[in-house]
């Protein structure tokens, strides 16, 4: 069945001048005339049926970027007590559980603190015995209500210091457990062992066994790598606002994605800003500090060009030298 072409209306040719050979000499047709091509004209003039394949995500340009840390996930053990570093019980890079020994330390302070803990416990028990006392002489006639209202005062000061002694301990490490031993009387401890507060993978070890260090010196770094980002470096030309909409985020060599978070909204000196994004794959992947290369991957779009699609039978067509816009029709419409 030859197919209706309507020039400047619903079929729009761009075809050589050869097309006169083909059809019968007419008057000029009107603007929106129709005029019929057999299929061995279309077949002749190099009209091809293609079908439109779904486009893919285009590829997108690499940039470099820098593997970081979201901020509340990297801690710093601290040593709890002034002393020397006895031993080392993990390595760096090593991945560690919540409680688990860190370094052991022996400090001549931490005893001093478990002595101040063994003092105030017997004194607490010491003050609440006299209460007892005074409270039963009070009840026979024999003393004054002044001396138990005394007995109580010294009772509570004792056992906020024996509170404060544990509270002591406890910063610098110790279990409940031990601290109630040594509060009873138990063995003093001549070092203390530091524990991971939280799950996590060992960055960095600050401090060698034999090293003398001081309160509160830093001794290692602990990170939780569940999540990480990427600061990427992008030319300021390239529009990043609209890339950290509707960009996926490919790291180059690595099963990773991440999907943008924001665009900073400072430029450079090497004319760039800061696109962040978040790794929502492969974040075991990485490291934090590394530079990396990421290719941000635009979503599929039409493909763009001079030459126009439309369906035509069930399918698109396109002309070898042009696109043109069909309707399927029977001659004599």
């Amino acid at each position: 069945m030859p197919a209706i072409f309507r020039p400047g209306g619903a079929l729009r040719v761009a075809v050589c001048l050869s097309l006169s050979a083909w059809l019968v000499p007419a008057p000029a047709a009107e603007p929106n005339a129709e005029f019929a091509v057999s299929a061995a004209q279309l077949k002749t003039l190099g009209v091809t049926l293609l079908k439109l394949d779904q486009p893919g995500a285009i590829a997108g340009m690499a940039y470099a970027a820098k593997v970081m840390l979201p901020p509340g996930q990297e801690q710093v053990v601290s040593a709890p007590v002034a002393g020397v570093v006895d031993q080392l019980l993990v390595g760096e890079q090593q991945a560690v559980k919540a409680g688990q020994p860190l370094l052991r330390l022996n400090s001549p302070q931490f005893g001093e603190m478990q002595l101040k803990l063994l003092e105030a416990a017997s004194r607490a028990r010491l003050s609440q015995k006299t209460l007892q006392r005074e409270k039963s002489l009070l009840a026979e006639g024999i003393i004054p209500e002044r001396r138990v209202q005394e007995a109580e005062a010294a009772a509570q000061d004792d056992a906020a210091r024996q509170r404060q002694a544990e509270a002591a301990l406890r910063l610098a490490g110790i279990d409940a457990a031990s601290i109630q031993r040594i509060a009873a009387g138990g063995t003093v401890q001549d070092g203390v062992v530091v524990r991971a507060r939280a799950a996590g993978v060992v960055l960095g070890i600050d401090i060698k066994p034999g090293q003398r260090v001081q309160e509160a010196d830093a001794l290692l770094r602990l990170a939780s790598l569940q999540t990480l980002w990427l600061d990427i470096a992008m030319p300021a030309d390239r529009q990043p606002a609209t890339l950290a909409k509707a960009a996926t985020i490919q790291i180059v060599g690595r099963d990773a994605v991440a999907m943008p978070l924001s665009v900073g909204a400072v430029v450079s000196d090497s004319q760039t800003v800061t696109l962040r994004a978040r790794v929502t794959r492969g974040a075991e992947r990485l490291r934090p500090g590394e530079v990396v290369q990421a290719r941000c991957r635009s979503p599929p779009t039409p493909r763009a060009g001079r030459c126009r699609w439309r369906r035509w039978r069930g399918r698109m067509t396109r002309l070898s030298c042009s696109c043109v816009r069909t309707r399927a029709s029977s001659p004599g419409q």
